[in-house]
């Protein structure tokens, strides 16, 4: 990965950032965050601004092939044609991805994109198959493959107007700054898990399912830090090293979940009274697309 061109873009986007936001030691507050159907990433909330949040994701989309990638592509063709038989041909390329996570809201002025860049690979590979009339043809098979030990560098959009860039990190319990600085939300424990409709598989796979990371980086001019908590399955989030919030999140639409097993993902704010609840509730999401993203590295 070009990382230097990706943090400039970062470093670009938190010198255009600007906001501040105060300081509280109120009592945290719980708020319920309804998800109608499970398998769909849509979110309700009870707040006049901002009532509903459809997350779409986009996969890796690779640049433009260059004219000696489009030559390379001829030739396999030509390879595969002419030494017949059902022969096997491949190629693979190492490749800059980018990836988008877009906040579809009720109000269209508050959609948010995220975008995350990482490293990769695209492989292809052709076969000579036979068909049913006797007659051969080429059957390509490609596939993209997604980096995501490697970390990634990434920019939010608000209606394409920069307001946030960010580093991920992935396996931060390894970094003992990272591990040290924020400690409360590594030692998080998990709450027992329960199921009604007597579904085991749901109990033994629900660890393998959430991954952990760290973010790091700016929003709206201030220092913020994102810690994904793969053990209880929440996400610590940070304005200058000081508590915002605590989202537990869901996870049926990565298990095989049965209704009576689903619960609802909630937001445990530490100053409820803030008018950034709308900033708040997206950036929970942003969580839980990075998440959702995470899990998958081939395409």
């Amino acid at each position: 990965m070009k990382i230097s061109l990706k943090l400039m873009i970062v470093f670009l986007v938190i010198g255009l950032a600007g906001s501040a936001y105060a300081q509280t030691s109120e009592e945290p507050v719980t708020i319920g965050i309804f998800k109608p159907k499970k398998g769909r990433l849509e979110y309700r909330f009870n707040n006049t601004d901002l009532s509903k949040v459809f997350i779409k994701m986009v996969g890796p989309q690779k640049k433009t092939y260059t004219g000696g990638e489009m030559a390379q592509d001829v030739i396999n063709d030509v390879l595969v044609q002419a030494l017949g038989g059902i022969l096997s041909s491949g190629s693979s390329r190492d490749m800059e991805w980018e990836l988008k996570g877009k906040l579809v809201c009720n109000n269209e002025a508050m959609n948010w994109e995220v975008l995350l860049f990482c490293e990769g690979e695209f492989e292809k590979e052709k076969e000579l198959i036979k068909n049913d009339d006797g007659s051969t043809s080429v059957q390509t098979t490609k596939r993209k493959f997604v980096h995501w030990d490697k970390g990634a560098t990434g920019v939010i959009l608000e209606n394409e107007v920069p307001i946030g860039g960010f580093g991920l990190f992935m396996n931060p319990r390894a970094d003992s700054l990272i591990y040290t600085t924020y400690k409360e939300a590594f030692i998080d424990q998990p709450e027992q898990i329960k199921t009604t409709s007597k579904n085991n598989y749901y109990i033994e796979s629900i660890d393998e399912y959430i991954p952990e990371y760290a973010v790091l980086g700016k929003f709206r001019g201030e220092q913020f830090t994102l810690i994904a908590n793969g053990d209880s399955r929440r996400m610590w989030f940070y304005i200058n090293n000081k508590l915002q919030w605590i989202f537990k999140t869901d996870v049926d639409n990565l298990l095989p979940i049965r209704k009576k097993d689903r619960f609802m993902p909630s937001l445990q704010i530490q100053d409820s009274s803030t008018d950034l609840l709308p900033d708040w509730f997206r950036m929970a999401l942003v969580s839980k697309y990075l998440s959702s993203a995470i899990l998958q590295d081939e395409y």
